[in-house]
């Protein structure tokens, strides 16, 4: 009967989910709180990740001669996408990729950024993205990837062009996007539909 009936049903839709005030003052507290070498690692990744909009994988995979210092920008080769980009670097992610490099980075020859505090002190994997998202708000978060959904919705709050968003996030259009207008509560306010014109007869339970 399944090969005879058709069905259809309608394209899945998932919240978007992002960090709260709340959840960015802990983060900013854990950030201010930071007196260890994990902490000063976890902090750098987290803002990364929250005021550039970069994938846990791009983070990790982040090398030295990708920061200019002087342009006060980040090149990216994104590995999903394979799309290269050179953001803007925040003065407060470079303030906090700059202490972690001087204070708490270990001694080593490797060209990435973020490295492993063990032997042989090389690349980690993007999964450390995620602890360090969690040491800063435990039990409140399932993946790292919710910092770049802030990231994204905290640019359209303020009325950035869909356009501008989708170049700074690497995607190709302005579809992907759309996901997170749903995170506007002002404008999606606007665009309520009356109800006035549908009539209403009887209760609740009727």
């Amino acid at each position: 009967m399944f090969l005879a009936v058709p069905s259809e049903s309608a394209p899945r839709v998932n919240i978007v989910k992002t960090l709260s005030n709340s959840d960015l003052a802990d983060i900013y507290c854990y950030q201010n709180g930071s007196d260890s070498a994990l902490k000063l690692r976890d902090t750098a990744m987290i803002l990364i990740g929250l005021r550039m909009g970069l994938r846990a994988s791009d983070i990790t995979g982040l090398k030295l001669c990708d920061i200019s210092w002087e342009q006060k920008a980040v090149s990216v080769q994104q590995q999903k996408t394979c799309v290269f980009m050179k953001l803007p670097m925040p003065v407060a992610v470079g303030n906090a990729i700059y202490r972690y490099i001087i204070q708490s980075r270990p001694d080593t020859d490797s060209e990435f950024v973020f490295v492993s505090h063990r032997v042989p002190y090389d690349r980690m994997h993007p999964v450390v993205c995620r602890r360090a998202l969690l040491n800063a708000l435990p039990y409140r978060v399932r993946g790292f990837h919710i910092t770049r959904k802030t990231f994204a919705s905290r640019m359209l709050v303020n009325n950035v062009a869909t356009g501008r968003i989708a170049e700074t996030l690497g995607h190709v259009g302005n579809s992907s996007v759309m996901t997170y207008l749903s995170t506007n509560d002002a404008k999606m306010r606007l665009c309520s539909l009356s109800l006035d014109r549908i009539p209403v007869k009887g209760g609740a339970m009727l």
